[in-house]
């Protein structure tokens, strides 16, 4: 099969073509026929070594995954042959850059058909971070006004159209090119971080999620209010900050959940949130070369997704 591999750690120049067999299906596994792969700031963090895991090589990258089951392990009994599913692998193990990849059956959920594989595939990783943050970590409700930074990235849109739908004041930070998308998504203010100073705008708020880090972060934490509580998904917060401005301060890492993935699902079915989809990646080594290094830039709008696989185009 194709895959998408690197030999050795370095820039994006090391991802190549690499021919390898049909993985082995294990007891407790699917083994999928990959129709679309998200790319994530880990897959750039993978191959460029700055990632803790060590997983060896050659080195398939992809976590997210969407696409049909095709294999079955000998303990499976909860999905068919031929189901459409959506999954996500576990951190001791990548792989979905390829035409077929193996993931585990309790990290996995067939996906409505009114969510297609490009969609659901930006769900495991972008979209559960964004959920999981806004709604279990902040407990954010609609008397509440929250500062999302980033809110046309990755999962700074997720988190946007989230906490929306909570019914929150939300407040964004975007470049001026996303201001539009920002609005749209369902923030009530967008805020040009390349014109205007955040601090010089806004008063304290109830909630914070920073999806940048670095001096973002550091300046955010002089912009929560007293009891309120503010999320990084990038680096800890200052503890010493929070105590002294009494709010609450945590450094987010995302446990995969699929209870959490089927109410994404179910959001997107019913069209009450959309991944906002950037652009569409041919399976190529010199395409996803390009867009791991918009992802690893920080400054992505959206996902980016491969597209391995279209049955419709086999009818």
């Amino acid at each position: 099969m194709k895959t998408m591999a690197s030999s050795h750690f370095g820039d994006v120049a090391v991802l190549q073509e690499e021919r390898m067999p049909v993985p082995e299906v294990g007891d407790n596994d699917l083994l999928v026929r990959v129709e679309a792969a998200a790319i994530n700031p880990l897959d750039y963090q993978m191959i460029t070594g700055q990632h803790d895991r060590d997983l060896g090589f050659p080195l398939v990258l992809g976590r997210d995954v969407a696409g049909q089951v095709v294999g079955l392990g000998a303990h499976v009994q909860l999905f068919n042959l031929g189901d459409e599913v959506v999954g996500y692998q576990p951190e001791q193990r990548c792989g979905t850059f390829a035409e077929y990849a193996v993931i585990p059956a309790n990290q996995t959920l067939v996906r409505p058909h009114q969510v297609s594989a490009i969609q659901a595939a930006t769900l495991p990783t972008s979209g559960e971070t964004a959920y999981e943050a806004i709604v279990d970590t902040l407990k954010l409700h609609n008397e509440q006004t929250i500062l999302i930074h980033g809110g046309a990235g990755g999962v700074g849109s997720f988190a946007v159209q989230i906490a929306h739908l909570l019914g929150a004041h939300v407040i964004t930070t975007v470049p001026r090119r996303d201001e539009k998308y920002g609005i749209v998504l369902g923030a009530d203010q967008a805020i040009d971080y390349q014109v205007i100073d955040f601090r010089q705008v806004i008063q304290p708020v109830d909630a914070i999620l920073d999806t940048v880090g670095s001096q973002v972060l550091t300046d955010s934490m002089w912009h929560v209010r007293r009891g309120g509580h503010l999320v990084s998904v990038e680096s800890a917060p200052d503890l010493l900050v929070a105590e002294e401005g009494a709010f609450s301060g945590d450094f987010f890492k995302l446990d995969p959940n699929v209870g959490v993935l089927g109410q994404l699902l179910t959001l997107v079915a019913k069209r009450q949130i959309q991944p906002l989809i950037e652009k569409v990646i041919p399976f190529t080594a010199p395409a996803i070369r390009e867009a791991l290094k918009v992802v690893g830039s920080g400054h992505e709008r959206g996902k980016r997704v491969i597209s391995v696989w279209n049955p419709q185009l086999e009818k």
